[in-house]
C-alpha cells in the first residue's frame, strides 16, 4: 500500500520575543507518533500563491500549529484553508472569547481533530464531523519518572505577573522552586534571587523540568500537559476560563484562583480518560495513514 504524500508546517524555527514555546512542545509530540513529512515549510511566514500551488500536490498539509480553529487568531495561516480536506488540523479548538466562526472548521479536512469537549460540542451541535482527540502533548507518556523530593515547578500565566511572584516567594520557603518560561519574554522577568529559572524552548527540558517535580504550580495548559503525561501532581490557576478549561476539566484537573492556591490541594489526572484521549489521537492519525 502507497502512503499519502504529506506536507508538513513547522514552527519550531520561528523565534522572537514573543515566541509562544508550547507550539514548539506541540510540535515536537506530533512528530514522535507522524510518518516522515515529504516536505517541509515555515508556518508562520506567508503563504504565498506559488507554495499553495504545490501544497496541492500532496495528500494531506499538516497543520500542527492550528491550536485554534478562531478566524480572529489564524490570520498567519487563513491562505491554507484554502487547500480544502487537504489540510489537516490537530488538537484544533475554537476561542470562546469571541462570537463562535465555524468557517474555518467547515473548511478544512474532517472530521476535525479537536482539543477540548467545548470546541467538539460545537462542532457535533453545527453537524460538522469532528473527533474529540485532545493535544498532542498527550500522546507523550513519562508516567514512569523519577521524581525530586521538594522540587516544585512553577510557570505563569499572561495575567498578573507581579501577584505570581509574590505567592513564588512564599512557595520557595518550603520547595526547591524551578520557574519553567514558556515564553522567550518570561526569562526577562525580575524573579527572586536564588530561584532556578529553566527555559522551555527546548521540548525536551519541558518534559524534564515537569516529569521530575514533585509538584507542577502553572497558570500555562502546556504546563498543566506536560505534568498530566508525568502523572506529577497539579495546581492549574488562572484568571478567567476559556475553552481549554474543558479539556482540563475532562481530565479532572480543578482549575483555580492565584489567590486560592493551596500546596496540598492539588489534582491528580484521569489516567483512564488520558489513555482515552491518547487512543483517539492515534486511531484518528491512523484514519488518515499517516500514524508512524
Amino acid at each position: 500500500m502507497v502512503r499519502p504524500r504529506i506536507a508538513f508546517g513547522s514552527i519550531v524555527k520561528i523565534s522572537n520575543q514573543l515566541a509562544n514555546f508550547g507550539n514548539g512542545l506541540i510540535e515536537y509530540a506530533l512528530r514522535k507518533s507522524l510518518i516522515e513529512p515529504d516536505f517541509e515549510f515555515n508556518l508562520l511566514d506567508p503563504i504565498s500563491d506559488k507554495l499553495l500551488q504545490k501544497l496541492k500536490m500532496f495528500d494531506f498539509v499538516i497543520n500542527p500549529g492550528a491550536t485554534h480553529l478562531t478566524p480572529q487568531e489564524t490570520q498567519s495561516v487563513k491562505q491554507l484553508y484554502k487547500l480544502g480536506s487537504k489540510l489537516v488540523v490537530t488538537g484544533a479548538s475554537i476561542w470562546n472569547k469571541y462570537p463562535a466562526d465555524l468557517s474555518l472548521a467547515r473548511s478544512c479536512y474532517q472530521p476535525v481533530g479537536v482539543r477540548d469537549p467545548h470546541t467538539h460540542k460545537l462542532l457535533v451541535n453545527a453537524k460538522i464531523p469532528s473527533s474529540f482527540v485532545g493535544c498532542p502533548v498527550l500522546l507523550l507518556d513519562y508516567a514512569d519518572a523519577q521524581k525530586e523530593d521538594k522540587k516544585l515547578v512553577f510557570s505563569f500565566s499572561r495575567h498578573d505577573v507581579p501577584a505570581q511572584i509574590e505567592v513564588i516567594k512564599k512557595l520557595a520557603e518550603k520547595f526547591k522552586v524551578t520557574i519553567v518560561c514558556h515564553e522567550s519574554c518570561e526569562l526577562l522577568y525580575n524573579v527572586p534571587e536564588g530561584i532556578r529559572v529553566a527555559s522551555g524552548e527546548d521540548p525536551e527540558t519541558i518534559i524534564h523540568e515537569y516529569s521530575t517535580a514533585s509538584l507542577a504550580i502553572t497558570g500555562r495548559l502546556h504546563g498543566a500537559l506536560p505534568a498530566a503525561i508525568s502523572n506529577t501532581p497539579l495546581i492549574y490557576f488562572d484568571t478567567f476560563k476559556d475553552s481549554r478549561s474543558t479539556l482540563l476539566s475532562f481530565l479532572g484537573i480543578q482549575v483555580v484562583k492565584l489567590n486560592e492556591i493551596n500546596s496540598r490541594d492539588y489534582s491528580k489526572v484521569d489516567q483512564n480518560k488520558l489513555n482515552q484521549l491518547r487512543k483517539h489521537f492515534l486511531d484518528y492519525l491512523a484514519l488518515l495513514e499517516v500514524k508512524k
